[in-house]
């Protein structure tokens, strides 16, 4: 199954969809993510499907086992593993890779705008060839057998992270008669906390509370007094007073408004208005679920 979260409340916003990948998604049922898309591939989930970055601002992050034949960053594509991920090569041609799990690829070629980051936790095995023009900051284990590791880049000391905040994922789901708000981030510098603030309409927000940066990879807030129809976004403030904003996330009613990536409906909608009736078939394992939401 591959989901699509309607995140957006409406298109007009600006919002960014999450794609979440399901149990045993197959090697060609992949798709390409688009300007402002994100993939999530969560814990205790094995997917097997290759993804193509066709526009800015796509984030991808793999918490659980991902087997894709082959990747590559484009167009500034940011890719945090947390888990386990074995492909034939990653191209990171214009990009961030940031690895705090398991991964082992066949190849590894890092243009001069690519950037690949091996945190304290994590294990990079390269079986043939790493070759680096752009940047590379490893501070946990890293192997480059056969033909072993070419650089004429940039190397990173692991005493200096050489991003800001990069926001990978922020996303928000309805848990009993609340909302979690959850987030991702790949590296902080001079982080001080993130803000947390909700909106009614989508327009005018109001901080609701705040979590201390504390060099964390993930972070949640609970929301437990949350209306009918919400809006959230989070503010990521640094030592120096400097701020900066996450895409709006929405949720409709007390659940997510889902569409499935299978459906006909597999076209980009405007987010539900009063009264709008949604029918979506999710396809698991063969099994097919039909769910139905009604816009608030």
């Amino acid at each position: 199954m591959l989901a699509l979260l309607l995140l957006a409340g409406h298109l007009a916003l600006g919002q960014d969809y999450t794609y979440v990948a399901g149990q045993n998604l197959g090697l060609f049922e992949g798709r390409q993510l688009r300007a402002g898309e994100s993939l999530l591939i969560p814990k205790g989930v094995t997917a097997y499907c290759t993804f193509q970055v066709v526009g800015p601002g796509v984030r991808i992050v793999n918490e659980g086992t991902w087997h894709p034949s082959q990747g590559a960053l484009e167009y500034g594509a940011q890719l945090l593993n947390a888990g386990t991920l074995e492909a034939t090569f990653l191209q990171i041609n214009e990009g961030l890779f940031v690895n705090q799990g398991q991964a082992t690829f066949q190849d590894v070629p890092v243009a001069a705008k690519g950037r690949l980051t091996n945190t304290t936790t994590g294990t990079l095995v390269v079986t043939n060839l790493l070759q680096v023009a752009g940047q590379l900051q490893n501070c946990g284990q890293l192997q480059a057998r056969n033909f072993g590791y070419y650089y004429d880049g940039v190397e990173i000391p692991c005493t200096q992270v050489p991003l800001p905040v990069t926001l990978l994922a922020f996303t928000a789901r309805a848990v009993g008669h609340g909302v979690l708000l959850e987030w991702r981030v790949a590296s902080e510098l001079n982080a001080a906390r993130y803000e947390v603030e909700r909106s009614a309409d989508g327009r005018q927000f109001a901080p609701i509370g705040q979590v201390t940066a504390r060099g964390a990879t993930a972070y949640s807030y609970p929301d437990q007094a949350s209306p009918a129809a919400v809006y959230y976004r989070l503010r990521s403030v640094d030592t120096d007073g400097q701020a900066a904003y996450s895409p709006v996330v929405a949720l409709a009613g007390p659940a997510l408004v889902r569409r499935s990536y299978y459906n006909q409906l597999g076209q980009r909608l405007a987010g539900p208005g009063p009264g709008f009736y949604v029918e979506v078939a999710e396809y698991d394992n063969a099994a097919i679920e039909r769910k139905k939401y009604v816009g608030q």
